[in-house]
């Protein structure tokens, strides 16, 4: 279907006419929305035990806490880790392809790549699908 401007001025007026009523929806609880941000930020900036942020979810990720560290420097929580099955298919699907990006995946060469996938299907065989996880304490 090809648009026309009126088309667009009037989906963009009915837009504006929603999102006027959104706001006066929010304007009752917009102090103490703004209020709640302003504490969260402040804990935020002052939590000496936490180590990091989780990429998924933006949690913190405290000292002891179970998380994921993929080799390029990104960190995820517990509830945001990749599962075993996750891997061995980006694995997998990293030996195949023509670009090389097993250094990024933390290997130096395609053939460590597919050798990691093949312990990690094994280990998958063997042991079953769970979230891969480590604690800080144990890094």
């Amino acid at each position: 279907m090809a648009y026309t401007r009126e088309d667009w001025e009037a989906a963009k007026a009915d837009l504006m006419s929603i999102e006027k009523e959104r706001l006066a929806l929010l304007e009752p609880t917009s102090k103490a929305y703004a209020a709640a941000c302003h504490r969260l930020d402040e804990i935020e900036d002052d939590l000496p035990e936490s180590t990091g942020r989780c990429e998924g979810c933006d949690k913190p990720i405290f000292e002891g806490d179970p998380h994921y560290n993929y080799a390029d420097g990104v960190t995820t929580c517990g509830n945001c880790a990749p599962m075993l099955s996750e891997l061995v298919d980006q694995y997998k699907q990293y030996s195949r392809s023509a670009v090389a990006v097993y250094e990024e995946l933390g290997f130096e060469t395609s053939e460590e790549v597919i050798k990691a996938a093949e312990s990690l299907e094994l280990d998958l065989q063997e042991n079953g699908d769970r979230r891969l996880l480590a604690s800080y304490l144990e890094d």
